[in-house]
């Protein structure tokens, strides 16, 4: 029966069973989104650094084989208010936790779903369907993970062959979304397509999903936390994360202290704390050019020159909406 027990396909048809039969109330339901490159793996081992949550790995990931039959695109947009009866299904599915994916389930411990208290899902492609899925799930608290976006664009360069978005043009295919926020920026986005670097492109593809739930979510219900102040002093955004999903916690919780801060993560080359270190793998020209880009959204100004996140002008980005 042991022997039975450690066949994969096995426990992939219980665990299936368990998920899809068995659905059960999460005390606390939280959704790490952000861009690739941005530390989201990393940040989601630290908030779960005592394994009380049940951990989905990008369930809305666009080549997820559970999702191929919703078609969608990477950093695909969803409108407000359209209704799209197979997203809100798995949705649903994905929040109440009856979803089940081999590759969604990697990091999670516990055998069966009864034993964790909450559950966090984490993805790098969800940020345009985000505002309008919280809308149809209330229970779920929503964090946008913000990291400077040169080092984004330099680690998604160093990681070409993981197939990220390269052509912002690709986003001027979903009308909805170029009708409802990128008209003003159409003409910059099919020249940085056109005639950009590698890295003005990531960087003008940083700007619009991030941008946009910026601008949609009224700044009580989404949280924004920045890869910086993470590796600055982890335990203040621990627990400004679980005031603000209110989750209170008694003990101090000392992160810096437990291997997994110290650990890369298992998409991270190597782990470095020095959050200025791109700037001496970009030339002038090149950080120029993505300042301009950086400009036109009104986001050159979220990171000081010593590439520490500028909360001030974060807020007045929010409220400017």
């Amino acid at each position: 029966m042991k022997k039975k027990w450690n066949r994969p396909g096995l426990k992939r048809v219980l665990l299936k069973q368990v998920y899809n039969f068995y659905p059960k109330y999460y005390h606390k339901t939280i959704w790490l989104i952000g861009t690739g490159r941005s530390g989201t793996t990393w940040i989601s081992s630290l908030i779960n650094h005592d394994n009380t949550y049940r951990e989905l790995f990008e369930p809305f990931h666009p080549e997820l084989r559970e999702l191929k039959s919703l078609g969608l695109k990477k950093h695909h947009y969803l409108k407000p208010g359209t209704q799209n009866v197979k997203i809100e299904h798995i949705s649903k599915q994905i929040f109440n936790g009856s979803f089940y994916s081999p590759r969604v389930e990697y990091s999670n411990k516990l055998i069966w779903s009864v034993n964790y208290k909450n559950i966090l899902v984490k993805d790098i492609f969800a940020s345009l369907l985000a505002f309008e899925i919280c809308n149809n799930n209330q229970q779920i608290k929503p964090i946008l993970l913000l990291r400077n976006p040169f080092a984004v664009a330099l680690s998604k360069k160093q990681t070409k062959h993981w197939n990220w978005m390269d052509s912002p043009s690709n986003f001027l295919k979903q009308k909805d979304l170029v009708d409802d926020f990128l008209k003003p920026y159409v003409e910059l986005i099919q020249d940085i397509s056109a005639n950009g670097s590698y890295i003005d492109k990531q960087i003008l593809i940083w700007c619009i999903i991030n941008f946009i739930p910026l601008v949609q979510f009224k700044e009580k219900d989404l949280l924004v936390s920045f890869y910086e102040d993470w590796i600055m002093d982890p335990d203040n955004e621990l627990k400004r994360i679980n005031e603000y999903i209110g989750l209170n916690q008694i003990a101090p919780y000392q992160i810096t202290k437990t291997t997994t801060f110290q650990n890369p993560s298992r998409t991270a080359q190597k782990k470095s704390f020095n959050v200025s270190k791109w700037r001496r793998e970009l030339t002038l020209e090149q950080i120029k050019s993505g300042e301009r880009i950086l400009e036109r959204f009104g986001l050159k100004k979220i990171y000081t020159k010593d590439s520490v996140p500028d909360h001030i002008v974060l807020n007045e980005i929010r409220m400017a909406k």
